[in-house]
């Protein structure tokens, strides 16, 4: 699990890899975009003005900076807020940063190959509600479902290969006791894989058996409730105070 704490000085909820520190404390960028969006309530997005652009779901938006993904969720990111027009209530990224580490954690210490989970550094909640995460920037991959787009699958090819796919992680992960806490990505029976939520290498020529890069999970679902319960205990149990941010990147 990440570290957890509270930034008193804007009421903001974190969770925090605390070896990844460095790398955010060392980059004036980083920290004042983070500064940014704690602070300003009215248009947080502010805060990656100027980044580049790396993606859109339904919910949140991503941004990169040198190595690493600022992924935004606010009532106003997100394909669903452009599409009907009104805020749509966001998705909890310290809960989802906390569930990928713990699958992280669980792939390195049972040396699990082809399959990874980009690092997560940094989650916060906002006094506004809102949510801001920092995490490996895998921008050297690309969605299985753009690879598909882009080499012009078949239906009948593109079935075939999420079958495929779906049968590898399902392998690969074994046992593992929070498997069904992958509710975004289809690996329940007669469920169709998203494969907007795997990225693989941009230059492989075979899917079908390229190093998998699990994103966006847990996103909804019981075991999203469950965790944000964990999360809330170990949180209250955990937690550090903090006076400030700048406080925080002291630590």
């Amino acid at each position: 699990m990440l570290e957890t704490g509270y930034l008193r000085e804007t009421q903001t909820k974190i969770a925090f890899d605390k070896k990844a520190l460095p790398l955010i404390r060392n980059s004036p960028v980083i920290t004042q975009s983070v500064a940014t969006f704690i602070e300003n309530t009215s248009y947080p997005e502010q805060s990656v003005e100027g980044f580049k652009h790396l993606g859109t779901g339904n919910h949140s938006i991503v941004y990169g900076f040198g190595n690493i993904a600022l992924k935004l969720s606010t009532g106003f990111t997100g394909k669903l807020a452009y599409k009907y027009g009104v805020a749509i209530p966001p998705e909890n990224l310290i809960l989802q940063s906390q569930f990928l580490t713990t699958l992280g954690n669980h792939i390195d210490k049972n040396n699990i190959n082809d399959i990874s989970i980009p690092k997560q550094f940094f989650a916060a909640r906002t006094a506004s509600g809102n949510f801001l995460s920092l995490h490996e920037n895998l921008e050297e991959k690309m969605t299985m479902s753009e690879w598909i787009v882009e080499n012009k699958l078949t239906i009948p090819e593109e079935i075939e290969l999420l079958n495929t796919t779906k049968g590898r992680i399902l392998t690969l992960l074994s046992s593992f006791s929070l498997k069904k806490g992958l509710n975004d990505l289809g690996l329940e029976p007669g469920a169709s894989l998203s494969s907007r939520n795997i990225m693989i290498p941009k230059d492989t020529t075979d899917p079908a058996s390229a190093e998998l890069n699990i994103i966006d999970q847990p996103s909804k679902g019981a075991i999203h409730s469950i965790g944000g319960i964990l999360n809330n205990m170990f949180y209250m149990s955990t937690k550090n105070d903090f006076d400030s941010l700048d406080d925080f990147l002291d630590v």
